[in-house]
């Protein structure tokens, strides 16, 4: 047989496993419990995403379709070889058309703010822990002085 035909047939396997590729939907609504991955049910969480395309036999050229919102991840998220799919058909995690996901390692404090007097603001934040703090979408600058270096933080008891 000719080496062009063995190329046409190479073309016709990958395009015959794009056609039957698993899509898999999520959105900050969904669900992983009752959602199916489906556009009109979607799991909630990339983890969830991940798991069930690694319980899956075929998932070469999968692709996790990510709905606009933002992903709260409550510890890291990590993919391995396990998760790459195979050479020429690698495992995608892409936005649906016109969405835009945000996942972000960040919560979203629910306080109320005091007004000190000269554009400072403070409020208890109890014991949680940060680096980062962002306002409005602005990283904002947390209280520090230039006398005091904290090497370590814990939340007092």
């Amino acid at each position: 047989m000719s080496l062009v035909f063995f190329r046409f047939l190479r073309w016709l396997l990958r395009l015959l496993r794009w056609a039957t590729a698993t899509e898999i939907y999520i959105s900050p609504t969904g669900s992983d419990s009752i959602g199916d991955g489906s556009a009109a049910r979607p799991y909630r969480t990339l983890l969830k995403a991940r798991n069930v395309l690694r319980d899956t036999a075929s998932v070469a050229g999968a692709r996790v379709w990510l709905n606009d919102g933002t992903y709260e991840l409550t510890s890291a998220f990590a993919l391995t070889d396990a998760d790459s799919g195979v050479s020429g058909d690698p495992i995608r995690y892409d936005a649906v058309s016109g969405a835009n996901p945000v996942i972000s390692g960040g919560s979203v404090l629910d306080v109320t703010w005091t007004d000190t007097g000269s554009g400072i603001y403070k409020t208890n934040v109890g014991a949680s822990r940060f680096r980062q703090f962002y306002v409005d979408d602005v990283r904002a600058t947390r209280a520090r002085s230039d006398w005091l270096l904290v090497y370590k933080w814990e939340p007092a008891t």
